[in-house]
């Protein structure tokens, strides 16, 4: 009896751990030492009026415009059709990099749509959000 005690209590314990772990250290809302500054020139495209299955591409320049190394941790989207790749994840002072988006429209797609896209790191407010704006047709 007192050795399933014992192993209620470790399975327990280690499940906190497991716990604690997921809550504080690996935690996604990630706090940095520094921070600095981005510039996003343009950070909507409208891609005006495509038929479904067309392709469309486009590429967002993202800058770092402070004084402390540009750590991009994350760029991410809801939208199941469309494909993000970062150029440079990491920028220097006064360096620019590009978020290359490939949207691929489906039957499901027809209609107007935006495509908000998010990018975190340790700049200013940790997120930006770019948008990518049309109409699909059939």
């Amino acid at each position: 009896m007192k050795k399933t005690k014992n192993i209620v209590f470790i399975i327990i314990g280690i499940l906190l751990l497991s716990l604690v772990y997921e809550l504080v250290i690996n935690d996604n809302t990630k706090s940095y030492s520094t921070y600095t500054k981005i510039e996003i020139p343009i950070s909507q495209y409208d891609f005006g009026t495509i038929k479904y299955l067309d392709t469309i591409t486009y590429s967002f320049k993202i800058k770092n415009i402070g004084d402390e190394l540009l750590l991009i941790d994350n760029i991410s989207t809801i939208s199941p059709n469309v494909n993000l790749q970062i150029k440079d994840s990491i920028l220097p002072p006064s360096y620019e990099s590009e978020i290359n988006i490939k949207f691929i429209a489906q039957n499901s797609n027809i209609g107007f749509n935006k495509i908000k896209i998010s990018i975190r790191g340790n700049f200013e407010n940790k997120l930006a959000e770019l948008n990518l704006t049309g109409i699909v047709s059939e």
